[in-house]
């Protein structure tokens, strides 16, 4: 079970990606039903991370000015390996 004190991060995996991209030309004057409607596609490449690993990988995450959710970028993220700390240690 996932305790309360994680973060969901969204990833760049498969169509995620190309979500995300279409996420980040939204503006606070697009619809709302259509943030809600890409947000809720976007869940299923979210990821739960402890605050000590996101903390850790802030470097790699933005947070998405118009609706607040936080995107990973590419540099810790494997499509093999998940959300990695380092090069080489998957954590998913």
């Amino acid at each position: 079970m996932i305790g309360n004190d994680t973060i969901p991060v969204i990833v760049p995996y498969g169509e995620g990606l190309q979500l995300i991209e279409k996420l980040e030309q939204l503006n606070e004057f697009s619809p709302m039903e259509e943030k809600k409607r890409l947000l809720s596609q976007l869940r299923k490449y979210s990821v739960n991370l402890y605050r000590y690993q996101f903390q850790t990988l802030q470097n790699d995450i933005t947070q998405n000015q118009v609706t607040g959710a936080y995107l990973m970028g590419s540099l810790h993220y494997d499509a093999c390996l998940g959300v990695t700390l380092k090069d080489d240690l998957a954590l998913f």
